[in-house]
């Protein structure tokens, strides 16, 4: 064990004092662990944390002894260090508080060991184990840290690659803490993957079910409504830090917002005032003030600790609530609740944000008056209607974020375009919403769109963590751009080279100079960097296509498909080989499955219709690529014009043909494969001289060796015939 800790569960009691009266060395290693993990110092809170475990009374290791709360110190320190390892060699196979569970199956997670993560977040109960590998969710009840650990064991479940028990999981944790997002991005997910968990409502109606507005004001985390005493951890191990005494009325003797929340590094645990620890990291032991309103934190509650003063109520979460006094009531501080809450010091100095109704003006003024460009109320005034807006506007927010992203899951992008522009302006040029809009206009194939939405982003956002730089080169591939994404590729190795997405990019540029090996070497670093990055699976399968080996891509898009069945390129790229392989029915299933999870893709439809084509169901064809020729997209029109009058040709309607090849034509004027049918089909109807043009075309545009070839043969037939 790093720094020489010894084990608290194997050794015998070490010297120093026992009892409620810790070591004289633990105090300070406390506070210079607060202070290591405030400046990012890891490594060093981590050599605190050990010396703190070292010095502890080890003979009686309780849930509130000075032993239990130095090891969730220095558990918590190895954590953001990044020792995942070191704690779950140290934690596994000891009976630990819930607290110290949760932080080993964090720790389990992290190393992908979801067997021991799961039997850490169920208590270590194996009842409750063998009772959860059997389907059982009456296990649930007893998962560690509430609805945290409940988003944990999901992530479990799913690299168990169990997404039904995945699916409650999240369902549970929202029911529980209902603005846990990043449980709804997975449950939006999961909820179109599992068939008989698909929602009937739309995108709209699951946001609103989920952020439900009365849920969300009744969450004691958002908006606390009561104030609790806590036993802090620095009083359980025997720390007495008499506190200085401030001035009367002095606003220099207050800690400002920002110092406040910089002295709590580890949350709501901690206190910004000393000893520096207010709250218990275990068990926190709580007596409930006989008042139900939450204290503010003002400079009249320094004055004198010995005089009981007046408590400014309010009405709980409200931002624009006007503090009244009311007699007869104790003035009890948490500082916590107080300092970190922004409406607490405003009500403080009587100054607010406000943001006029009818202007939108946004200034400082004082909370009795209105504004003074329009002389019209302000959203934080005074009146009940305001501030029941203000209330509404985080559930609001959380509803149009769930629906854009749900819309997107379903592959509804219009709709989750539209949600976003429903949302706040500042809002939609955020980073989430400008990528998810992007990603938009990529899967709607508008690919000058996105790379326009996605160079924005690289100026505004590059370092946002989920930017979607795959897409980005995807979508410079397909425009055929080489300028672009070669300096798209200079760019992310500059902005970092352990960021995943960006090795996708570097081999999207390999592929478009036709260098498939290298490509495929990039993005298999992609993967061994993110293993569950699926995306990089399919371009792996597309270059082997390209390379016609036909079996190991299979197995890449077979693996895209384990990870993430609703992958529609994955199912497209095997429909793909079994076309190639002249296997249709195969092709027929793939591009079917692609279809019903994008049915708006009308790439998917084109190849449908054209597999159908082979399998000689002609009409049902022809109706598929009417259907995406109707696309909003010319470059999709253009192909649905292509193959329709390929598909007529065959039928011997030549004179349909032709139309449907000049619509293509006029969409796509340098594709040589329209050039080239559409010269077969003018030769057809016995217009030589339009034969000639088009072939003249294609011969002069094509840049494959085969439909060179084909179009020399033409001209020759073409000059024999007139000779």
């Amino acid at each position: 064990m790093a720094y020489g800790v010894r084990d608290p569960f194997l050794e015998g009691p070490g010297p120093g004092p026992c009892g409620p009266n810790p070591p004289p060395v633990m105090e300070p290693c406390l506070r210079a662990i607060i202070y290591s993990v405030q400046h990012h110092l890891c490594s060093q809170s981590v050599f605190f944390a050990d010396r703190m475990l070292n010095a502890a009374s080890l003979d009686a290791f309780g849930t509130n002894s000075p032993a239990a709360v130095a090891l969730e110190l220095w558990a918590d320190a190895l954590l953001r260090a990044g020792e995942y390892e070191q704690v779950r060699w140290q934690l596994r196979g000891k009976n630990l508080s819930p607290r110290l569970q949760y932080l080993l199956a964090v720790a389990c997670i992290k190393l992908e060991q979801f067997q021991e993560a799961q039997v850490a977040l169920l208590g270590g109960d194996l009842d409750l184990v063998e009772l959860w590998c059997h389907g059982h969710l009456s296990s649930l009840d007893h998962v560690v840290e509430g609805a945290a650990g409940l988003y944990q064991l999901g992530q479990v479940a799913e690299g168990l690659r169990k997404r039904e028990q995945a699916y409650e999981c999240y369902a549970r944790c929202l029911k529980l803490c209902p603005f846990m997002w990043c449980a709804f991005e997975r449950l939006s997910w999961l909820s179109l993957c599992l068939r008989n968990k698909t929602p009937s409502q739309n995108p709209r109606e699951f946001a609103a079910g989920v952020f439900e507005h009365d849920k969300l004001m009744k969450n004691d985390i958002l908006f606390p409504s009561e104030i609790c005493k806590t036993v802090t951890p620095s009083e359980k191990c025997g720390f007495r830090t008499p506190r200085k005494r401030r001035r009367s009325g002095s606003l220099h003797s207050m800690p400002s917002a920002h110092s406040a929340k910089s002295l709590s590094p580890f949350g709501p645990r901690f206190s910004p005032r000393l000893p520096l620890l207010d709250r218990n990291p275990v068990t926190p032991v709580r007596t409930w003030s006989p008042s139900k309103v939450r204290g503010v934190f003002s400079p009249q509650s320094l004055a004198s600790p010995k005089s009981p003063k007046k408590c400014h109520r309010y009405t709980p979460g409200l931002p624009g609530a006007v503090p009244t006094e009311e007699p007869n009531q104790t003035h009890i501080v948490h500082p916590i609740d107080s300092i970190d809450s922004i409406d607490s010091i405003d009500s403080m100095h009587r100054l607010r944000n406000t943001v006029c109704n009818v202007c939108n003006t946004v200034r400082s003024v004082r909370s009795d008056t209105g504004c003074s460009v329009c002389n019209a109320g302000c959203r934080r005034g005074k009146g009940g209607d305001e501030n029941g807006d203000s209330l509404r506007s985080f559930s609001t927010l959380l509803q149009g974020l769930g629906e854009a992203l749900h819309s997107l899951h379903r592959f509804r992008c219009q709709e989750a375009i539209d949600a976003v522009k429903t949302l706040h302006l500042n809002e939609q040029r955020s980073a989430f919403c400008e990528d998810l809009v992007a990603r938009c206009h990529f899967e709607m194939q508008n690919y000058e769109e996105t790379v326009r939405s996605y160079g924005r982003c690289c100026v505004q956002h590059r370092f946002f963590r989920s930017f979607g730089f795959e897409y980005f080169s995807t979508a410079l591939w397909q425009l055929g751009d080489r300028l672009e994404l070669g300096n798209l590729s200079r760019q992310v190795l500059e902005w970092g080279r352990s960021r995943p997405r960006a090795w996708c990019v570097l081999g999207n540029c390999f592929s478009l100079n036709n260098e498939a090996e290298e490509a495929i070497k990039f993005f298999k670093r992609a993967i061994q960097l993110d293993p569950n990055l699926v995306y990089a699976y399919s371009l792996i399968g597309h270059e082997l296509v390209s390379m016609e080996k036909y079996e190991k891509a299979i197995e890449m898009f077979q693996a895209a498909i384990d990870l993430d069945p609703r992958q529609y390129n994955a199912w497209w790229g095997l429909g793909d080989v079994f076309q190639r392989q002249e296997d249709f029915a195969q092709a027929k299933y793939n591009f079917l499955r692609a279809l019903d999870i994008n049915p708006s893709n009308q790439v998917l439809k084109i190849s449908l219709g054209t597999v159908l084509q082979e399998m000689g169901q002609a009409n049902e064809a022809l109706q598929l690529l009417s259907s995406a020729g109707g696309a909003s997209v010319s470059s999709s029109r253009a192909l649905a014009f292509l193959q329709k009058g390929r598909l007529l040709c065959l039928e011997a309607r030549h004179s349909e043909a032709v139309e449907e090849l000049r619509r293509a034509c006029y969409l796509a004027p340098k594709e040589p494969g329209i050039h080239f049918h559409l010269g077969c089909a003018c030769r057809s109807l016995g217009d030589s001289v339009a034969a000639l043009k088009h072939f003249t075309f294609a011969l002069d545009l094509a840049n494959d060796r085969h439909l060179t070839d084909a179009t020399r043969k033409e001209l020759r037939e073409l000059r024999g015939q007139s000779a």
